[in-house]
């Protein structure tokens, strides 16, 4: 296909545009606060975001199907792009917040398409390589996007973190029209009803995750919801979620494992920062390069991935991913004050290495185990339960930290809880997969 290098420049374009996003906004937040005038909202300019990414992925997968993946891929961008326009023309927090919603949306459909599309043009062998060019991407914006919030903030505006993802946008588009897609399309129409009942009931049950207030309100409706989810599905021959991909037991099993996975080890990145910087007093710049290494080493574990999976078979390769977290997990429960900088770019750097087994394979499985006219729905809702996983154990570590005297001591009962979660997360796993894994996948 003489159109695959454009395509390629365009999802991992997309790619890019979407990791900035989630990370230049850490360092220019405080800034964009001030300037609005919204302390008290402050949280939600990153909760509206992750809400409504999220609860999409998996209207984005079923769409993707339904209609083709050009298709829905340039309608999430035009998504994203407009909102990043409008976001930067915000006068209030507000309507910041408002059109973050609208960036999330978009973004909902950019993450798992990116890799439903690199699914549809490479082979097994050479996906690996593309989700390294993906994982790249995240290495890359994790050392670029604080320095170019910083530079905008410092020199011009706030408002450009925002307008630089329009000319990105532009050309994520303009690359996609020469892509000529070859795909089994799902014949069966979005249900609109069921969709609208499991977006409901998930967007209520992750209001646990950021804030404290009216939760037992928001517990009922999301258990209402998700009652109303299942009658309808029940009822209708035309599911939301196709009940093939619920009786793949394959598929089930990997996104038990994404999501118990995530959930017990994945957010600790993000506290790693913090702890150095406010117990060892490191400054913000070295606390940021010791990610690096969880960068590369996710790209590096990516690209084989694809052989290892034809050599060694989908759960081998994933529990050998999960040994490594704990191993990662053992390590992080002796971090102290003295700790060196190098002890912790090791935890860092095995974990990358591990999640680059994990969710390159795991991602490769939902795609690889389901029926041609299904890969999107399958593909999104293996990254709808890691995400969950990573709502639910930001939340709980983020209360673990702030719930104590000092850093020091919430960053140690964060490491106790990682590591008993990993140690859980594997042996549930290992067990579901005893259950629902077919050993004749092995070397598939």
């Amino acid at each position: 296909m003489k159109s695959k290098p454009f395509v390629l420049v365009s999802i991992v374009l997309a790619m890019l545009i979407s990791a900035m996003d989630t990370t230049i906004l850490q360092t220019t937040a405080p800034t964009i606060a001030e300037t609005l005038g919204g302390y008290k909202l402050y949280g939600w300019m990153f909760a509206i975001y992750v809400l409504f990414s999220t609860v999409s992925l998996p209207i984005f997968g079923k769409l993707a199907d339904i209609y083709g993946r050009k298709k829905i891929f340039s309608i999430s961008i035009i998504l994203f792009t407009i909102g990043s326009l409008l976001c930067g023309l915000a006068d209030s927090m507000v309507e910041l917040i408002v059109y973050r919603g609208i960036q999330g949306l978009g973004a909902g459909g950019v993450s798992p398409l990116t890799m439903i599309i690199a699914g549809d043009l490479y082979s097994i062998e050479k996906r690996g390589k593309i989700q390294g060019f993906f994982s790249a991407m995240w290495g890359v914006s994790a050392v670029i996007a604080p320095l170019i919030g910083g530079f905008f903030v410092e020199t011009m505006s706030w408002r450009w973190i925002f307008f630089i993802n329009i000319p990105i946008g532009i050309i994520v588009l303009l690359c996609l029209i020469p892509y000529q897609e070859n795909i089994t399309k799902d014949k069966n129409p979005l249900n609109y009803l069921s969709a609208f009942f499991f977006t409901g009931s998930m967007l209520a049950f992750l209001m646990n995750t950021i804030t404290t207030e009216n939760l037992v309100i928001y517990n009922l409706i999301g258990v209402l919801l998700l009652v109303a989810f299942i009658f309808a599905e029940n009822k209708s021959d035309k599911r939301f979620i196709p009940i093939e991909i619920l009786k793949n037991k394959n598929i089930s099993w990997m996104n038990i494992n994404g999501l118990l996975i995530f959930l017990s080890i994945f957010a600790f990145q993000s506290y790693v920062p913090l702890f150095m910087q406010k117990v060892q007093g490191i400054s913000i710049i070295v606390s940021g390069l010791v990610l690096f290494g969880m960068s590369a080493a996710w790209m590096f574990a990516s690209v084989p991935s694809g052989k290892l999976i034809m050599k060694y078979g989908y759960r081998n390769t994933i529990f050998f991913g999960n040994a490594l977290l704990v191993l990662s997990a053992i390590m992080a429960l002796f971090m102290n004050k003295d700790t060196s900088f190098f002890y912790i770019f090791a935890i860092l750097t095995i974990q990358g290495f591990a999640f680059g087994l994990v969710v390159t394979i795991g991602t490769i499985g939902s795609q690889e185990l389901a029926e041609a006219h299904q890969k999107g729905m399958s593909t999104s809702l293996h990254f709808f339960a890691r995400n969950i996983g990573t709502t639910f154990g930001a939340s709980i570590m983020g209360m673990l930290i702030t719930n104590q005297v000092d850093v020091a001591k919430g960053m140690h009962h964060l490491n106790l809880f990682m590591l008993i979660a990993v140690i859980a997360a594997t042996i549930i796993s290992f067990l579901a997969s005893q259950k629902l894994y077919s050993h004749n996948l092995q070397k598939q």
